[in-house]
Formats: C-alpha cells, structure tokens, sequence
C-alpha cells in the first residue's frame, strides 16, 4: 500500500529529527543507520527509500540545519528597520546559531568533512551567504556602502 504525501512527509521529517540527534551526539563516523531506523521504527528499506545513502541523509540535516539558521539570522536582523543594524544584528544572530553546541559539530566540523567543500559551500551560499549578500547589496543601492564585488 502506497503511503500518501503527508505521511511520506511524515517519515522523512522523523528520519531527519533522529539522525539530527545521533549526528550531534555521536558525529558522522560514529553514526550508525541501523540505530535510526530502530529509534524511528522503520526498515531499512524505509531509509533507503527516502536516502540513497548516510551522507544523503546527513546532507539533509545539514540543509535543515541552513535554513534554521538563515530563518533565525533574518528574524533577528527584521527586528529593527536600520540596514547597518539589520546588517549587525543578521551577523550576530549567525555567529550565536553557528556556535550553538548542537549546531558545531554538523554545520562546522562534519559539514565541510563530509559534503566536500564544494557543496558545503553551494549551501553556504544558498542559506546563511544569501541573506548577508542581499543585506551588502541593500546598503549599496542605498548608498550607505561603497561598491563593492560581492
């Protein structure tokens, strides 16, 4: 029987809350799949369904990650209408989420590891580089900022 989308939803948002936990418990090498299909009550095949691979679902989390973070950097920065402190705040806000002890070990350590700097870097730019560059671009266009590349 063919799962419907909200339950499927459902699946792959419980995959990734356990293995977000195991991974900021244990750390990528020390994460085992099997112990997350168990703790979710799942198949392996389940898993595999959703994510070819554990660096799949790692890469996953570590986008979960991006955008909880770049959600929180832009809340932060909205709280004041000045650009410079939108642009101050928005830069806080991403050192405090950065740095939070279950955000370490994925976002800087494990991340550029085992995503290759390459693509860490291509989420990078999607999430937390995307927000401080339309800030610097704003500045510019208002002409608070010298031009710049960006």
């Amino acid at each position: 029987m063919r799962k419907s989308k909200e339950e499927t939803e459902l699946t792959i948002h419980k995959l990734k809350q356990i293995a977000k936990q195991h991974f900021i418990e244990k750390g990528y090498s020390q994460v085992v799949l099997e112990e997350i299909v168990q703790e979710a009550n799942l198949t392996r095949g389940a898993l595999y369904h959703h994510f070819k691979s554990k660096k799949a679902l790692f890469s996953a989390v570590f986008e979960t990650i991006q955008q909880e973070v770049a959600e929180f950097v832009e809340t932060e920065a909205m709280k004041t209408d000045d650009e410079w402190l939108q642009l101050m705040k928005g830069c806080r806000a991403f050192l405090i989420a950065a740095t939070e002890s279950r955000n370490v070990k994925i976002l800087l350590i494990d991340g550029p590891a085992v995503l290759g700097w390459e693509t860490f870097r291509q989420m990078d730019e999607r999430y937390s580089m995307k927000s401080l560059r339309e800030q610097l671009e704003t500045l510019q266009n208002n002409n608070q900022l010298k031009e710049i590349s960006i």
